[in-house]
């Protein structure tokens, strides 16, 4: 295939710290992946989108259901996500646009993963696309948290302003963060809490330094933050 990889290498091949996916789990992962954009895209209620065959975004997952190859999977994952991302293009409700962001770079996610590896096994690229599918399924459900006002957060940059936790800076003491830390960007000023994604093993197994969801900055860092004040 001739999609290029990620601007940033992941080093996953030579890494230790990211050993080779196994194939049972790689094929556990496209399947959800599948299923879970197929469901989405039912949710919109609006017609949907078909691929030159005629197949739609729940047909592709259906026939991800039955394989019995991680590669296939992946090529199904891929098609099931851009097949959802189109219906969610047509759809016209007030979501469309934050969940066919998301569900692009899902797609485009699950992309990378069929072209870095044969078998799509790539760990880093389908622990990512995952990490863009939990976030379409939050975009879709409207999930929202309440974030503190500009008075509170100028307190909490004080020190102040319980119950939020202190403003760390990233990256110092990231192993403290929790769903609730508040951390400031040096590189653009602005503050972000970490989502679940951040919080995951997964994250660690993906980029074990955190650069490649550094908040604000890193390619891939609304998988793992939330942006406060947006």
């Amino acid at each position: 295939m001739s999609t290029p990889h990620p601007p940033e290498s992941h080093g996953c091949e030579s890494d230790p710290a990211c050993p080779p996916e196994s194939a049972a789990r790689a094929l556990a992962r496209h399947i959800a992946r599948a299923a879970g954009a197929a469901a989405r895209a039912a949710a919109y209620g609006a017609d949907q989108a078909r691929d030159s065959t005629g197949r739609t975004a729940a047909d592709a997952a259906e026939e991800t259901a039955s394989c019995t190859t991680a590669g296939r999977a992946a090529s199904l994952a891929r098609d099931t996500a851009q097949l959802a991302l189109a219906t969610a293009v047509n759809n016209r409700t007030s979501r469309r646009d934050e969940f066919a962001s998301t569900a692009k770079d899902a797609a485009h996610a699950a992309q990378t993963a069929v072209d870095c590896d044969p078998d799509g096994l790539h760990t880093v690229a389908n622990i990512v696309a995952d990490g863009y599918e939990a976030l379409a399924r939050d975009a879709l459900g409207g999930h929202r948290v309440r974030l503190p006002t500009r008075e509170e957060e100028a307190a909490i940059h004080r020190g102040e302003g319980e119950p939020y936790d202190a403003v760390y800076v990233h990256p110092e003491d990231s192993a403290s963060y929790t769903a609730d830390t508040r951390v400031r960007q040096p590189k653009n000023g602005r503050s972000y809490c970490p989502r679940p994604f951040l919080l995951s093993a997964d994250a660690k197994l993906a980029s074990p330094t955190g650069e490649l969801f550094a908040p604000g900055v890193g390619p891939h860092w609304r998988i793992a933050w939330r942006p406060l004040f947006t």
